[in-house]
């Protein structure tokens, strides 16, 4: 809707001000007052899908006009990056037309929702960037709006909600930048539920009754991870997802006796979250194993000199595949590389002696011992991926499904914040925190939750769970256009829950090819390990900009301006 500042008006586009004036948002958008589909046109103004469209804009819309037509399906996380990388490559030509779809607030996802200030950031702000081939990006928004001192940012961990008000500001700006360029730019406030081939485009896409054909479509919806791995659902004490946490957690009793369903990352975010609300009951945090995350260390600057992607592919290649040990050996020798000393790299968790083991971890930052953690999460969105698919079936299988494996990875590649390891610390140390190992199950008493563990039972007043299972689904909001997908022979699914994609553009795999359709973050679960964290999305957001940069370029006499002539781009 419209509302009005300092007299002028301000568009409200699925829940947050694309255009404030003084805004720590987006620039200003002047606007009339509109609901439902927004098209965004080159000089800023809005015109209304229904009633008010213009015949260029219907022949475009039906597959008749000069535009390229390209859609984005979820407007979360990946949806940013991937709105960035399009505007990188094919910004320079004005005869492009883009739909972007959603009807939940865009640009944030749940990780950078607004949440309270102590859920920050678990990658500094060097590893924050939307933008490819600009890791300063983040950095720089941050610097010119007051939130840090330039040159600060090494080893800076960031409330989430704040990257989330980054996100939200740098997509208007890239929608601003389009529209000035001559793109048609649409947000559709409805859920995309079905697609299926279309000519003369590739794909025609439905939402809520209305029905348009695109060339490209990019899929971006996030996974499904509600629900834990209990049957809970039906308590009001029961916590199935606890985010945003300053929501989730507002009603629980300050001194309630709280058990935590996991001792990750996310367990370790409902404890600070518990903590900085005054909670003075006891925390308990359930897991099988009783292991906490490690503590994200400095290290290097690091450059692979055995840990490449050529290597990974040379002996994938000799082999026919590649095992887990020879992963294995490959980081071993980097870590030797650097002068550390090579060890297992997936050791066993430290279920006995968590307190212990953060107080060596926080005392000794720079132990050169342990330099496998520091070069495994710096690989990640470089190697791991080739990794990845270069893994037999077999040992995919393993890592999927042992947690024990599981769990040393997640720990590895995604090490906690020093700041959070200090406030989980103190807490242990005060006796209101502690972790237990050998969960069971979780049942309902008459007035309180029994946690059952391999040495006995216990009682918790509310239970929030704090699990990620290593195999989730589709998100259901998502389900019924992969669904589609599937049906149309569009796109086949991956037994680990996502859907199969090719391991250099992400193009969505089925039984027929078309070409064109692509998928970003938890939709790729099973095809890529590492579906999440920005580094990676924005490296899969460039493949995905490239391959349909390329495509247009080899089929050049199919996509042509108004003119006629072949389109040019720039390259990332």
């Amino acid at each position: 809707m419209a509302e009005t500042t300092r007299g002028r008006a301000l568009l409200s586009v699925g829940g947050f001000s694309l255009g404030a004036a003084g805004s720590a948002r987006t620039p200003r958008v002047e606007a009339r007052h509109v609901t439902g589909s927004q098209v965004l046109g080159s000089d800023g103004g809005v015109s209304i899908r229904k009633g008010m469209e213009s015949d260029e804009a219907k022949k475009d819309r039906q597959g008749r006009g000069n535009r390229v037509r390209i859609a984005i399906v979820g407007l979360g996380t990946a949806g940013v990056c991937m709105l960035d990388s399009l505007e990188q490559v094919l910004g320079d030509h004005p005869e492009m037309s883009l739909t972007l779809y959603d009807d939940a607030k865009p640009w944030q996802g749940r990780v950078f929702q607004a949440d309270s200030p102590c859920i920050i950031a678990n990658a500094p702000v060097d590893a924050m960037s939307v933008r490819h081939g600009d890791s300063a990006h983040a950095e720089r928004w941050l610097v010119e709006r007051g939130h840090l001192e330039p040159g600060k940012s090494h080893d800076l961990f960031l409330p989430r909600g704040l990257y989330g008000d980054y996100m939200a500001e740098h997509a208007g700006e890239l929608l601003q930048s389009l529209r000035r360029r001559g793109w048609r730019v649409e947000l559709v406030e409805q859920r995309a539920s079905s697609i299926e081939p279309k000519g003369p485009l590739r794909y025609a896409v439905e939402a809520e009754g209305r029905r348009d054909e695109f060339d490209f479509v990019i899929l971006c919806a996030g996974g499904s991870v509600r629900g834990g791995p209990v049957d809970l659902d039906r308590y009001d004490e029961y916590i199935a997802d606890p985010y945003p946490t300053f929501e989730r957690l507002a009603g629980i009793p300050s001194d309630a006796a709280v058990g935590v369903m996991g001792s990750g990352l996310t367990a370790v975010d409902v404890a600070v979250a518990l903590k900085e609300r005054g909670h003075s009951g006891r925390i308990r945090m359930y897991s099988r194993s009783g292991a906490l995350p490690l503590v994200r260390r400095p290290g290097p600057a690091w450059k692979p000199k055995h840990l490449t992607a050529g290597q990974v592919s040379e002996l994938a290649s000799s082999k026919g595949f590649l095992r887990l040990a020879d992963a294995e050996q490959l980081v071993g020798q980097e870590v030797q590389a650097w002068g550390g000393q090579p060890r297992e790299l997936f050791p066993p968790a430290r279920a006995a002696g968590a307190r212990a083991w953060l107080h060596r971890q926080l005392e000794n930052p720079h132990d050169h011992t342990d330099l496998e953690t520091f070069i495994f999460q710096k690989s990640v969105p470089a190697v791991w991926q080739e990794i990845w698919f270069a893994l037999s079936p077999g040992d995919q299988r393993r890592i999927l499904e042992t947690p024990s494996v599981m769990r040393s990875i997640m720990s590895r590649c995604c090490p906690m914040p020093r700041t959070n390891a200090e406030k989980i610390l103190a807490m242990l140390d005060s006796g209101q925190l502690e972790t237990k190992s050998g969960l069971k199950s979780i049942s309902r008493g008459l007035k309180t939750f029994e946690v059952h563990l391999a040495t006995g039972a216990e009682q918790a007043d509310y239970i929030v769970n704090a699990v990620t299972p290593p195999v989730y689904g589709i998100h259901p909001k998502a389900e019924p256009l992969v669904d589609s997908a599937v049906q149309h022979g569009l796109a086949r699914r991956h037994h680990a829950g996502g859907l199969k994609v090719t391991a250099t553009s992400s193009a969505i795999l089925g039984s027929r090819s078309l070409g064109g359709l692509y998928a970003l973050g938890d939709l790729t679960r099973g095809a890529f390990f590492f579906t999440f964290g920005l580094p990676v999305l924005v490296r899969r957001s460039a493949d995905i900009a490239r391959a349909i940069h390329d495509d247009i370029h080899q089929n050049s006499g199919r996509y042509r301006d108004g003119a006629g002539r072949a389109s040019g781009f720039r390259s990332l």
